[in-house]
């Protein structure tokens, strides 16, 4: 699991900073409806069980299971349902040793492939600046993480290219 702080040089990057960049860019989102959670349209198998498994939950608390059954996989969540998770998934990834499965797996969704990569412009299109960059700062808190950086660097710098080209059209000309 992360530790309380990492560092690489003089760069130190603790724990509790990056849970309040999470709390200042991640308040609790409305839960969308449950029509709105699935990415794709009738059809498809995976949205359908989504759409089922979050069903059962009326707030933006989850169990250890609904945050690991939902990281499974990130891609059938539509762009508003993703702000909504996020807001409740990145605490429990930063705060509970068993959610290195969900860690992973959400390294995976923000570092995706090229074929993956307009589902996944599509999916966190919703997202604002402050949250890109706090997604940054989070990637960047896990490439100083021995576990992470050894476990799966390339999908940690995929990620942070991804999430900086989502900048982009943010930054002042």
């Amino acid at each position: 699991m992360t530790p309380q702080k990492c560092s690489l040089g003089a760069l130190k990057v603790t724990l509790a900073k990056i849970l309040a960049l999470i709390d200042d860019a991640f308040p609790a989102a409305p839960r969308p409806e449950i029509a709105e959670f699935a990415m794709h349209q009738e059809g498809c198998g995976s949205c359908e069980c989504l759409l089922e498994q979050l069903g059962v939950y009326g707030s933006a608390e989850f169990t250890p299971y609904a945050v690991q059954y939902l990281f499974g996989d990130l891609s059938t969540l539509s762009p508003k349902a993703s702000v909504w998770v996020l807001s409740a998934y990145l605490r429990q990834l930063l705060l509970d040793p068993e959610m290195d499965l969900a860690t992973e797996r959400l390294i995976y969704a923000l570092g995706c492939s090229a074929e993956e990569e307009e589902n996944a412009q599509s999916q966190w299109t919703l997202l604002n600046t402050k949250q890109i960059v706090c997604l940054v700062a989070l990637v960047d808190y896990w490439q100083l993480d021995e576990h992470w950086r050894e476990h799966c660097p390339e999908d940690l710098v995929r990620a942070r290219t991804f999430l900086q080209a989502r900048l982009k059209p943010f930054e002042p000309k």
